[in-house]
């Protein structure tokens, strides 16, 4: 699984829809349609159920996203912290992750 088939996932449940969800990240629908099939056949597990009207997490897919959320966090920290500027302070915030719940403290 890729940095980027974690985003498409995360937008188009948060979408509802894989359409918007390309729309929204300025790609193909089918590289996000792609990158999610891909995902559940890596997994062996549907992670939505497609219909005319969008798409819904599947029971495994609300797990699936509850543990890439915190994964896509993490990560977005790490491409902070690589373009973080030496001459910015930073910032003191504390995030803790895990099993899906992250606390955010300034």
């Amino acid at each position: 699984m890729t940095n980027n088939q974690i985003k498409y996932i995360i937008e188009a449940a948060r979408a509802g829809s894989i359409n918007q969800a390309a729309q929204n990240l300025f790609i193909a629908q089918s590289a996000v349609s792609n990158a999610i099939i891909n995902v559940e056949n890596e997994f062996g597990h549907r992670i939505f159920n497609r219909s005319p009207k969008g798409v819904r997490l599947t029971s495994f897919g609300r797990m699936f996203l509850a543990h890439i959320m915190p994964i896509n966090e993490q990560l977005n920290q790490l491409y902070a912290m690589q373009n973080h500027s030496p001459r910015m302070s930073l910032s003191k915030t504390l995030r803790i992750i895990s099993n899906g719940f992250f606390i955010s403290a300034a």
